[in-house]
């Protein structure tokens, strides 16, 4: 994968991803109500919450390609955005 796919995929992924567990927990509102939970307060906290993990998922798991060794080696460095590094080599770019 190159760095603008990494950079879409690191965009797009976790907010489809809390869309989608916000969605199933809407299909439960009823279920919700019945038990006394606040339906909004529960569906943002759980967009909230899948969407940084997935945003971290992506960042530990989706490799890139090297432009040096040709390998999917490498992985965006922690606490650069945009930066990444390859494992195997050590260069960054």
């Amino acid at each position: 994968m190159s760095p603008s796919g990494f950079f879409l995929t690191s965009f797009i992924a976790p907010i489809l991803g809390a869309t989608a567990v916000s969605g199933l927990l809407f299909l439960g509102r009823k279920w919700m109500i019945e038990h006394g939970f606040s339906l909004w307060v529960v569906i943002f906290l759980a967009f909230v919450v899948t969407f940084f993990i997935m945003r971290a998922v992506v960042h530990y798991f989706v490799a890139l390609l090297c432009p040096k060794c040709g390998n999917k080696t490498a992985y965006e460095m922690d606490g650069i955005s945009s930066r990444f590094r390859c494992r195997m080599c050590s260069k960054e770019f």
